[in-house]
């Protein structure tokens, strides 16, 4: 049978699918090679997933807090994978000598396993295991173009891209919606936070791949994603959607513009509660991603991959997961993972004429449970004027530059009502579009241009 899903029943059911039994563990193929041939030795990193062991509670939105959310999620983990954190203590120095070093995930219910590609056959051993995952590498989504930019030849007051969301006209009927008190996650190459256009906007920053303590960013693409959500017009011409936003930086790409699984896995549920303390609100209310991997497999399940099980995390903790298409555009079925999860906010790329981007990925994401429609919304994305590191600007091409436009209205929407839910804002994000090409929900616009005065005004009339 293959259903289409929307987004928006993704969010409210939490796309929670019946769990595996032990009998069915699903096993990354790449690492099927090394459990043919256990006397091959060599260190690797595996991602053991498990089975929960919870019940998820009913997505009732004015019920269900962060609070009791991310005890939730902590709980389940700790209670799926304490009888494989015993047999890991029980069994060391017998069949799991190889085993150097475990990190429970409680964002995906997951460990990150460091180990002697030796041992692999023993974890099909583990109590309640459900799935295990090699630690791939992983990328950005670069953009298609970039272009440096003299900030002296800025002649508008406004970048395309914020006039298309009709952000001049949010500023004149809505002056004190400008993302003041929200906070928006960046999960991308770090941040110049030193950026005239960015200074003051840091909320925190962790690096996962340098450890180095001070924000930085050593490829460009965090600081011109951060710009469009929560820059300013220093150069004159205003960049950001939501200027008075602050940003929670988590630097989880290199210099060129790589990673792994693990890394990306810890940067997720960093996010979801930075210093790991319930009793402060440090979180964000949505994440920007301008990043992931291929297209989803029709052979493959969203409740097995670690990446969609992480997007659920998030959206059961009230935060909105917003993420890139891809810019494998324009065949059909090109859409990326995380992108392609029922969870998941996915954005296109439109241009200064309202068309879609030849680079823009397309739906639908085809899984084993059938198939979505992707993007949900588009935004401006080619040529996107925005921050670079060095005080410079830049102009650069992609669904990444897309997102962060989304983002950006996501941090006015929660502003305009504190009171509003993650599903509340998809929706508003969602019904509120310029609605381009095939009509209603299709695989090339999503539901359309995203637009900020028509999402707004409903959700100041609420």
């Amino acid at each position: 049978m293959n259903m289409k899903k929307t987004l928006l029943s993704a969010i409210a059911a939490f796309a929670i699918l019946p769990e595996a039994n032990a009998a069915g563990v699903h096993v990354d193929p790449e690492l099927k090679a090394y459990m043919s041939r256990p006397e091959a030795r060599r260190q690797i990193t595996v991602i053991a997933t498990f089975e929960d062991t919870l019940p998820t509670p009913e997505f009732r939105p004015s019920a269900l807090t962060y609070r009791a959310a991310r005890k939730h999620l902590e709980r389940n983990a700790m209670e799926s994978q304490a009888p494989a954190i015993r047999a890991l203590r029980e069994r060391r120095g017998q069949e799991f000598a190889a085993i150097q070093n475990v990190k429970p995930l409680w964002i995906a219910n997951a460990m990150i396993i460091r180990m002697n590609s030796g041992g692999l056959n023993h974890l099909l051993q583990l109590p309640r295991l459900k799935a295990l995952h090699a630690d791939r590498e992983a990328k950005l989504i670069q953009p298609v173009s970039r272009m440096p930019v003299d900030p002296r030849t800025l002649a508008s007051k406004y970048t395309y891209g914020l006039e298309k969301l009709n952000i001049p006209a949010v500023r004149e009927e809505f002056p004190q919606v400008t993302g003041e008190g929200v906070t928006i996650g960046v999960l991308d190459t770090g941040i110049d936070a030193d950026h005239p256009d960015l200074r003051g906007r840091m909320k925190a920053f962790r690096d996962f791949v340098g450890k180095k303590q001070q924000p930085y960013d050593d490829h460009g693409h965090g600081t011109h994603v951060s710009g469009t959500i929560a820059g300013g017009s220093a150069s004159r011409t205003e960049i950001g959607v939501a200027p008075k936003a602050m940003i929670l930086s988590g630097k989880i790409f290199t210099a060129k513009g790589t990673s792994t699984t693990a890394t990306i896995l810890q940067g997720m549920q960093w996010m979801a509660d930075p210093d790991e303390n319930l009793s402060t609100k440090d979180h964000p209310v949505a994440i920007s991603n301008s990043w992931g991997g291929g297209a989803p497999s029709p052979t493959d399940d969203p409740k097995d991959d670690v990446f969609c099980k992480a997007v659920d995390g998030w959206v059961k903790l009230g935060i909105l997961p917003i993420f890139a298409n891809g810019n494998s555009g324009p065949q059909a079925g090109t859409v990326s993972t995380p992108a392609g999860c029922p969870g998941a906010l996915a954005v296109g790329a439109t241009d200064s004429k309202d068309g879609v981007a030849g680079f823009s990925s397309r739906g639908p994401a085809k899984w084993k449970t059938g198939e979505i429609i992707k993007p949900d919304v588009s935004a401006p994305g080619v040529a996107v004027t925005s921050s670079v590191p060095g005080g410079k600007y830049a102009t650069w091409s992609g669904t990444s530059m897309a997102t962060p436009h989304t983002a950006g209205l996501a941090a006015l929407l929660f502003q305009a009502k504190p009171n509003l839910v993650v599903n509340d804002v998809a929706a508003l994000l969602m019904k509120s579009t310029t609605d381009l090409g095939a009509k209603g929900h299709d695989n090339d616009f999503g539901m359309g241009r995203i637009d900020a005065l028509r999402a707004l005004k409903p959700a100041m009339r609420r």
